[in-house]
């Protein structure tokens, strides 16, 4: 979106074909001398795999580039998912070669939406380049550190006090209950026969596909709707997107039956779904 907004050329490279992951000879590759960054993911929104941001970290000081990581996702909920034990891949400001870090305090930060972070790795980079600073009129200087300049501060406010509010043992138990709703998640649909989740998923996210020709993900989708699931639907490779937080808790062995059912229903009708409409 920034790239649409600012007119930067956004050059997309594909991801390998085994993991979803980004390539990073691919990536190599587009890098001319116009090239100003690189973006990774940590992890990636369609199949919840990190990108390997320390081959990207080496590529990027090899190049002299800024490397951006994504991490909406990861950025709150990884590091409690490592304390509970779970492997990880290094993605943070540990890397050499990461300059910044976004992360969504909407979703695994638990906030109302309106307010994000957006980390830099030193000081010396935030004046540089994230600092305006105008003293070109008779008000004196002006200085805004964001696209807005002024802002409400309602949804920072609402993102302090869930801070607050959650503290450091909360988000531990939250990660808790969203890696214990993925393992009976999991668990419960590698039992329905015709179905299989995309391999590999490493955090929070991960997608469900047809494991027969013969059955259409889109129509067992849409059999879902037919009961209420608001479902998410992944247009490539088809399947059903599935983005957990501690609130599912309550609705995994309810989810799992009706998605058995929709099985059932989708293979006795043997309906084909049409193209998905706004999917996210």
């Amino acid at each position: 979106r920034a790239g649409h907004a600012l007119g930067i050329d956004v050059r997309r490279v594909p991801t390998t074909r085994n993991d979803f992951k980004a390539d990073v000879g691919a990536i190599s590759s587009k890098i001319d001398d116009n090239t100003i960054g690189i973006v990774g993911s940590a992890p990636c929104y369609p199949f919840g795999v990190f990108d390997p941001i320390r081959e990207l970290g080496a590529l990027a000081q090899a190049r002299g580039l800024w490397l951006h990581v994504d991490a909406c996702v990861g950025g709150f909920l990884s590091p409690y998912v490592k304390r509970l034990g779970h492997a990880l891949p290094d993605w943070d400001f540990s890397v050499p070669g990461v300059s910044s870090i976004s992360a969504d305090l909407h979703k695994h930060g638990m906030a109302a939406k309106g307010a994000s972070l957006m980390m830099l790795r030193s000081k010396e980079l935030k004046e540089k380049y994230q600092t305006f600073d105008f003293k070109e009129w008779e008000r004196g200087p002006y200085v805004a550190w964001t696209m807005q300049g002024t802002r409400p501060g309602g949804a920072v406010a609402a993102a302090w006090a869930t801070l607050q509010h959650l503290g450091d043992e909360g988000y531990l138990r939250c990660a808790r209950m969203i890696m214990d709703n993925k393992k009976g998640l999991l668990e419960g649909i590698a039992r329905i026969p015709g179905l299989a989740v995309l391999e590999p998923s490493e955090l929070s996210i991960f997608v469900t596909r047809s494991a027969d020709p013969g059955l259409d993900i889109g129509a067992v989708s849409d059999a879902m709707g037919t009961k209420g699931w608001l479902i998410g639907r992944q247009v490539e490779p088809p399947g059903i997107h599935m983005h957990l937080n501690p609130s599912h808790e309550r609705m995994v062995g309810d989810y799992l039956a009706d998605l058995g059912w929709a099985v059932g229903e989708a293979r006795r009708s043997g309906l084909r779904s049409g193209p998905a409409g706004s999917t996210y």
